[in-house]
């Protein structure tokens, strides 16, 4: 159950990864630099379009005990006549061009893949989402070892494009068995998803907002870099999810002092895990990139990998006690903390800088997060 889910996680950042070193292996890293700033487009309003999907039906379906098809269904036609038609009306008047239809496809295929993926974790059928991105992988991997096709920046959004496609075409007859009829609107979805779209929004920019302020001042050679760095170390770094995710039913009831109590026997076993994957990190960066790092970068992508682990059991302790407004401030702080970092810190020392900056602040949500959490054990 573990491994089956971890993979579905790990793989699409697995083909995302493999695209950008088939990208620089074929023409160069100036041409992926402008994949990565139309991404940085595509995070927050994919966040946006998932508003409530996965932790919201996760928690409710946990009052059930059973998975909630009515708010499953409710949810999806809410955000697409709601939320996705308005941004694609938005996009294509505020900037049109072919690059916006090619990001409100990804959009559009992503907000139906997700909320299937959402029925895969809580019913554990992995097998047709990892199954999707396991044919897109194979399909830019005989491109990167065999192709000798140089690709314009065209060239990547179709086959970008196209991938979304075949995720989305397996997904829908893979999990053929959840029907999206009847058709329903419920805007009050939109409301109890509310705090877990604040909460997944500010997640986002904490992780990401050292990447938006990198593309201000590092060059696009530099920023491609960054951000395949980044890439890789957000798969370790979301190392504790992979394996907690598919025990979230039984993570929201337990007890406040019995999180701690895992996260103390978790601590030497997650800093094992991160050592492997800094060492895989730095394997994979030589091998597909012919990148080479230096000591001090390679000590703070460790560094940085520690604290999210460790975070992640006391996000979830802080969400079954609906405590999310702590949560909210801690991010808050650390984005905060993380961007003043940035702009200080990624002008003078360049990629240094902005690991340094994600350190902090991630370090600093750490130590904010623990403590709310031993003073609420405190005062039960």
């Amino acid at each position: 159950m573990v491994s089956a889910h971890t993979l579905s996680l790990i793989i699409p950042g697995v083909t995302n990864l493999l695209l950008s070193a088939w990208t620089i292996k074929t023409s160069s890293p100036a041409i992926w630099s402008q994949i990565v700033v139309l991404q940085l487009w595509y995070y927050p309003l994919g966040y946006i379009l998932s508003w409530g999907n996965k932790d919201l039906l996760v928690k409710e379906s946990s009052n059930l005990s059973r998975f909630h098809h009515q708010l499953w269904r409710e949810g999806l036609w809410t955000r697409i006549l709601l939320l996705f038609i308005p941004l694609v009306m938005i996009s294509t008047v505020v900037i049109p061009g072919f690059t916006t239809w090619h990001l409100m496809w990804w959009l559009a295929c992503r907000l139906i893949t997700q909320s299937y993926e959402t029925y895969a974790v809580w019913q554990q059928r992995y097998f047709p989402l990892w199954f999707s991105e396991l044919v897109v992988i194979i399909c830019i991997g005989v491109l990167y070892f065999t192709s000798s096709y140089q690709p314009s920046f065209e060239g990547v959004l179709w086959l970008m494009s196209i991938s979304h496609s075949v995720r989305l075409i397996i997904h829908v007859v893979g999990y053929n068995g959840l029907s999206m009829m009847p058709f329903k609107v419920n805007p009050r979805f939109l409301l109890l998803g509310l705090p877990f779209l604040l909460l997944s929004l500010l997640a986002l920019f904490q992780l990401k907002i050292d990447l938006y302020i990198a593309g201000v001042y590092l060059t696009a050679d530099e920023l491609a870099w960054y951000q395949i760095i980044t890439a890789l170390l957000v798969m370790v770094q979301s190392a504790a999810s992979y394996f907690l995710t598919p025990f979230a039913k039984i993570l929201l009831r337990m007890q406040q002092q019995q999180f701690l109590t895992l996260l103390k026997k978790t601590w030497l076993p997650g800093i094992g895990l991160n050592i492997a994957g800094t060492v895989a990190i730095l394997v994979i960066l030589k091998l597909f990139y012919s990148l080479t790092l230096s000591t001090i970068t390679m000590g703070l992508m460790f560094m940085s990998t520690i604290p999210v682990y460790a975070s992640t059991l006391l996000n979830i302790q802080l969400i079954s006690t609906n405590s999310e407004k702590r949560l909210s401030i801690a991010q808050v702080l650390a984005l905060v903390i993380n961007a003043i970092g940035c702009v200080l810190l990624i002008p003078v020392f360049k990629i240094n800088g902005a690991l340094l900056a994600m350190n902090i602040g991630a370090w600093l949500y750490f130590i904010v997060v623990y403590f709310m959490v031993s003073q609420k054990n405190k005062h039960q």
